[in-house]
């Protein structure tokens, strides 16, 4: 089991993660990632942005602060209070508010020894109906004590394997031909992809976060993906700064992985650096999307 470090992005594909000294594990939601900023804050966020969530873990020396859950906060310019009573299901204590355009959720969950975590869950109000199953997949994938079963949550997807090249099973015609036209649309194509998160922390703080993502599909079935990202997390007048730059170079393949196509990548042992639900472009250019996010897709110049 990976225990969480400061200033690395986790995704569902670390599978179980173990918080800091402490009897807590978490497993990140698939479409989600979180990383550890200052204070022990571990943030999630949406591969969308449309939800972020500030999570603290605890245990017997650090328990949820007394009447924590019905306390006030400040979301951006608004001022988040609570509407309508505590709720409790499963053990686990939440309540709901709201402030302007924004709906919050403050939720704890902790066993008889105090190991638990506290967190706080946000979205436009467009996006407030998605809070509900979020907060489920979270708390679904929450291990609390010093036995942690291993096994993932329901609510993931499975994984190809990691030690050997993805191959393709024995096929009909119809699968033969998705899997030839994703590869040629593919073929030859430079995909990019940016994002710029800025959100303020419920404590006080702030976090900025950017990442830019290029992959080159060489028609020789070749790849390079060049990844870049820079983070900031701020509070108390401090503040933290991470880069990270990382270039990936192997083989790109479109196969079939339980009853999907997948774009994947290989290293040059033949381990699986990436991989993506790709999806048929229908006639949309310069356009790609990977597990239903959106890529800048072109070309490559001669």
């Amino acid at each position: 089991m990976t225990t969480i470090v400061p200033g690395k992005t986790y995704t569902h594909r670390n599978q179980w993660i173990r918080a800091p000294g402490g009897a807590v594990a978490v497993y990140i939601p698939v479409g989600y990632s979180g990383r550890l900023g200052k204070e022990s804050i571990f943030k999630i966020l949406s591969n969308d942005q449309h939800i972020s969530c500030f999570l603290r873990f605890h245990d017997g020396a650090r328990p949820v602060a007394r009447g924590w859950i019905s306390k006030p906060f400040p979301l951006e310019d608004q001022q988040m209070v609570p509407v309508g009573p505590a709720r409790t299901t499963n053990g686990a204590h939440s309540r709901r508010f709201e402030g302007g355009s924004y709906v919050a959720y403050k939720v704890e969950k902790r066993d008889a020894s105090g190991n638990g975590i506290s967190c706080s869950v946000a979205a436009s109000v467009a996006h407030a109906a998605t809070l509900t199953s979020f907060m489920g997949n979270l708390l679904g994938g929450l291990k609390l004590g010093p036995e942690v079963d291993t096994a993932a949550p329901a609510q993931t997807k499975h994984e190809p394997p990691q030690s050997a090249p993805v191959t393709t099973p024995v096929m009909g015609p119809a699968v033969r031909l998705l899997l030839s036209t994703l590869t040629a649309e593919l073929r030859g194509k430079v995909l990019r992809r940016e994002e710029n998160q800025r959100d303020s922390d419920y404590s006080g703080g702030g976090f900025f976060h950017e990442s830019k993502k290029t992959l080159f599909l060489f028609a020789d079935g070749s790849f390079r993906y060049e990844q870049y990202s820079f983070s900031r997390v701020s509070s108390g007048g401090m503040s933290m700064p991470s880069r990270r730059d990382k270039t990936d170079l192997g083989t790109w393949k479109v196969v079939m992985f339980e009853g999907k196509p997948i774009l994947g990548l290989l290293g040059k042992d033949g381990s699986v650096i990436e991989w993506w639900h790709p999806t048929l472009r229908g006639g949309q250019q310069n356009v790609q999307y990977l597990d239903g996010i959106r890529w800048d897709c072109h070309p490559m110049k001669d």
